[in-house]
Formats: structure tokens, C-alpha cells, sequence
């Protein structure tokens, strides 16, 4: 009975714990939705530092990180913070995402057509 009622509280710490790790993970999607962007790429950027040997989820952080900056209409440093992304590791949906706002910062700043070009038929294909 007893190893029953410790085998419960230990369920419900564990699924606090992971409670907390989602809400954590979902913080920064929140402060972009209330336009609070500097908060938010703070918080992006230490989930890179935190994952230093972890390119899939790297990639993922600098993939946001650029959408912030595309947010705030600062399409240079949304390029910048693409090209620091580990191209070789890409998935399949990051890697059309890259591609698709690369070309469209490209197109807002007026830069390199041709590139924005090549760049939104490879989201595409």
C-alpha cells in the first residue's frame, strides 16, 4: 500500500516537472505574441547556449530568433542570425523554413533578387 501512495506522489512530481518544462519552453512564443521581442530573443539565445552540442535544437533557437528580428523589421539581423544556423543539419521543415524567410528578408531589404528567388523555389521544392 504504502509503495502504491509513493509511487502516486512521485507521478505527480514528475508531471509538475514536466509542466514546468513546457510552460519554460512556450515562455518566449508568449513574450513575441505580447511584441515583447528583445525579452524574447534573450530567452532564445540562452536556449542556444544551453544547447551548444545540440544542432537540431540550435537551429531551431537561431531559426526563431530570425522570425523575431523579421518581426521587428530588422531583416539584416534576421539574415545574420540564419547564416549562424548549421545548414548540414537541417530537417526537413526547418530547412524550408530557412529558405523561405531568408528569401523573404531578402526581398524586404531589396537585396540579391536572383538569391531570393533561388531561395523561395527551394522552400518550395
Amino acid at each position: 500500500m504504502y509503495i502504491l501512495y509513493f509511487f502516486l506522489i512521485w507521478m505527480g512530481v514528475f508531471a509538475i516537472m514536466i509542466s514546468f518544462s513546457f510552460f519554460k519552453f512556450l515562455k518566449p512564443f508568449n513574450l513575441m505574441k505580447k511584441g515583447k521581442y528583445e525579452q524574447c530573443i534573450t530567452l532564445f539565445n540562452e536556449q542556444v547556449e544551453r544547447n551548444q552540442n545540440k544542432w537540431k535544437m540550435r537551429n531551431q533557437n537561431y531559426y526563431n530568433i530570425a522570425v523575431v528580428y523579421h518581426r521587428m523589421g530588422k531583416f539584416d539581423e534576421s539574415i545574420e542570425t540564419l547564416e549562424k544556423m548549421n545548414k548540414d543539419k537541417f530537417d526537413k521543415n526547418i530547412r524550408l523554413s530557412f529558405f523561405n524567410l531568408y528569401a523573404q528578408n531578402l526581398i524586404f531589404l531589396g537585396k540579391d533578387r536572383d538569391k531570393a528567388i533561388q531561395y523561395l523555389e527551394e522552400s518550395t521544392s
